[in-house]
């Protein structure tokens, strides 16, 4: 990885030599998801870096927010978070059931693993 200075004019340079088009075309996967991936490294090398002019994220009126009202989740919120009704329940089984066996299912409910 080469590291370029943001605040540099707008040049096309190869920022993440693991996020090439060629990369993207050896992964593994269906013929669809690789053309997808190659056509979205490809714009991605194309595209000039950001500039300070361009993260209109950075003129965010955050001091607006209300930040008392977010709070990180450490595991089942007092509503029950992470116990499923008996109807959710089946579903996810019969989703599982119908995945197989060679696949990985993480289920999360209200910030807790179900």
């Amino acid at each position: 990885m080469r590291l370029v200075n943001r605040a540099s004019t707008r040049e096309r340079l190869p920022v993440l030599s693991a996020f090439t088009p060629e990369s993207a075309a050896a992964l593994p996967g269906p013929s669809w998801l690789g053309r997808r991936r190659t056509d979205a490294a490809e714009r991605f090398a194309s595209s000039p870096l950001p500039t300070e002019k361009d993260e209109v994220w950075r003129y965010s009126r955050i001091d607006q927010l209300d930040l008392d009202r977010f709070h990180p989740v450490n595991g089942p919120s007092e509503q029950g978070g992470g116990k499923l009704s008996a109807h959710t329940a089946e579903q996810v089984r019969s989703l599982v059931d119908r995945i197989g066996p060679r696949s990985a299912l993480v289920v999360s409910y209200n910030g807790g693993l179900v």
